[in-house]
């Protein structure tokens, strides 16, 4: 039985990081004299911003050029180790004329990848899809984490923590970023170093590719053999292209963890900010409902459903800027406290942009743009009909609404149908025309409940 061993991260602690994108790209290799010099990047989505990151790969020599990826963490290591009854070494499975084929089932590799919800599941599938795409005798996948580390074997009945730090020719990769690839090792420290536990002795060849963040090398690949000059150009060429795309699978996961993460805590926030006025109790949660309803009903992607009914509870975290004098005062606000009013959405929008990474960045339009108006009269930007992100104009409908049929300090709350009538009147100036005439259609057939 042959041992495949792999490291993975258990989560990532906060950064602000670039958006995760669905892996859809492909990948060409030239030839020159029957070899390959080079891969280039290309494609829709994660193709094209890969194709700007690394525009070729060269594959001559034991060195490539690396290419920056946002991902963070800190400076552990989990660790992960699988079985595999295949004998297996890194050449290419056979000539050039397996090219096609194999680079077609990278870009499916990848795109599965991305589908995967956490990082074992990712340690899991990449260690079982590469069995006869690559060969090799030991797959290793290292990655930085929280304070502790783990080593999950599967042929134990439990996971058993143990710790692992990069050393030797590992070590050097992780400092320096510079991929190493090394045919046949000479030094026995190198061997030494290269002697992960559970893995296979006697290693004799290695590739180690690094998986690097914004500021540092994360993590790395790492493929060794058991026979000596079984390494090539073509295995760096391929490594290469393999480590981008677990790069881009692991960046998706690290990022959802983080996100929810900061979430969490912009979320209480929220629910703090909520509490100051006992006249909005609940106005939040009840927004978000309304939003995803609204929404639903305009066929909006899941996705962005998802994004309404976080907007609904954030919506006015700027307001915690805002003076309670102003917030709960019962007689007409001067024209400076209206002003400091009218900042909250450009405060809200400045906290959620240094708190949430990658798709939480989503939110900000819905936040900055909830008090715009359709014939460009709102605030803060005067911006008018579909120059309005669609996602704010649905919660500017559904924020009057709930307004409307709430009691305020300076005025008692509408029925129903008296608010939906104030809809009505301020469709095409105030609103979104046909966003109120899909709420308004909603509420009077009872498809929403009104709390």
């Amino acid at each position: 039985m042959k041992w495949i061993l792999g490291f993975l991260p258990l989560h990532l602690c906060g950064a602000s990081l670039a958006p995760p994108r669905s892996s859809k790209g492909g990948f060409c290799f030239p030839r020159t004299r029957g070899r390959v010099e080079g891969a280039n990047i290309c494609g829709t989505k994660a193709g094209l911003r890969e194709q700007r990151q690394l525009h070729t790969i060269a594959s001559s020599g034991s060195r490539a050029h690396t290419h920056p990826h946002p991902l963070g963490g800190r400076r552990t290591l989990l660790a992960f180790v699988l079985s595999s009854e295949v004998p297996v070494n890194l050449a290419l499975p056979s000539a050039m004329d397996k090219l096609p084929s194999l680079l077609a089932r990278l870009t499916t590799l990848g795109a599965t990848l991305h589908t995967l919800p956490d990082v074992p599941s990712i340690g899991r599938h990449l260690m079982r899809a590469l069995r006869g795409l690559l060969v090799y005798d030991c797959l290793s996948l290292a990655w930085r984490t929280g304070e502790e580390a783990w080593i999950w074997q599967s042929t134990r009945p439990e996971d058993v923590p143990r710790h692992y730090t990069p050393a030797g020719l590992v070590g050097r990769v992780m400092e320096t970023g510079e991929p190493l690839c090394l045919p046949t090792l000479a030094d026995p420290a190198d061997v030494e170093s290269l002697s992960l536990p559970g893995g296979p002795p006697g290693t004799a060849g290695a590739l180690i590719l690094p998986l690097s963040g914004e500021d540092a090398v994360r993590g790395v690949l790492i493929f060794t053999t058991l026979r000596p000059a079984l390494l090539s150009s073509e295995s760096l060429a391929v490594g290469q292209l393999l480590a981008l795309q677990v790069s881009n699978a692991l960046h998706n996961v690290l990022l959802s963890e983080a996100l929810d993460q900061s979430e969490g805590m912009i979320m209480a926030l929220a629910m703090a900010i909520e509490a100051r006025d006992p006249y909005t109790q609940g106005h939040c949660q009840r927004l978000s409902a309304y939003a995803a309803r609204l929404g639903l009903a305009l066929d909006v992607p899941p996705a962005e459903l998802a994004t309404l009914r976080k907007g609904g509870i954030l919506h006015d975290i700027g307001k915690i800027a805002v003076s309670e004098h102003i917030l709960l005062k019962t007689t007409p606000l001067t024209v400076e406290e209206i002003a400091e009013v009218q900042q909250h959405p450009l405060r809200g929008e400045a906290i959620l942009r240094g708190a949430l990474p990658g798709h939480g960045r989503l939110l900000l339009p819905i936040v900055r743009h909830h008090h715009e108006c359709w014939d460009g009269t709102g605030y803060p930007d005067r911006l008018a009909g579909e120059a309005i992100p669609h996602l704010a104009r649905i919660m500017a409908v559904v924020d009057a609404f709930d307004a409307m049929t709430t009691t305020r300090p300076y005025r008692r709350a509408m029925t129903v149908s008296q608010a939906l009538e104030g809809l009505e009147a301020g469709a095409g100036s105030q609103f979104d025309p046909t966003m109120v005439s899909a709420f308004v259609q909603m509420v009077r057939e009872g498809r929403l409940v009104v709390e």
